[in-house]
């Protein structure tokens, strides 16, 4: 499972497709502490560094609603 942003960085930086993701500002099942806010503060360097990448928006649920 690839829940840091140091084992998530490399995955999104092999993205070579245009790909738009929508953030989740909620917690993610499984995560502790701030892990998953460390995690959404990485993305502006993943976003700068791989132009397929767009984060659409950043709503108030987690990824479990989303993927409802």
């Amino acid at each position: 499972m690839i829940a840091r942003a140091r084992e998530l960085g490399p995955v999104l930086d092999d993205i070579t497709a245009p790909t738009r993701y929508v953030n989740a500002s909620g917690s993610s099942f499984g995560s502790r502490g701030d892990e998953q806010e460390r995690i959404r503060a990485s993305l502006d360097q993943v976003v700068e560094r791989n132009p397929n990448i767009k984060i659409s928006a950043k709503v108030p649920s987690n990824h479990g609603t989303i993927l409802r």
